[in-house]
């Protein structure tokens, strides 16, 4: 599980080095992941742990559509 966080990781650094505008979808992922958890994610942990899995993995395919 850490070495496919890490590769996500770094398959979300590596990128921006090709198109200009992911740095800002890779941002406004980091910062709205945390809100959208607190905000929908009222209830039990792991209702809060799919969503943000579920919302990362959906930021990833917008953002890096391979």
């Amino acid at each position: 599980m850490l070495l496919r966080t890490l590769a996500i990781w770094l398959a979300a650094t590596l990128e921006p080095l090709r198109s200009p505008l992911a740095w800002l979808g890779l941002l406004s992922l980091t910062a709205c992941v945390p809100l959208i958890v607190l905000v929908f994610g009222e209830g039990e942990a792991s209702a809060r742990a799919w969503l943000a899995r579920s919302i990362v993995v959906e930021g990833l395919r917008w953002l890096l559509p391979l």
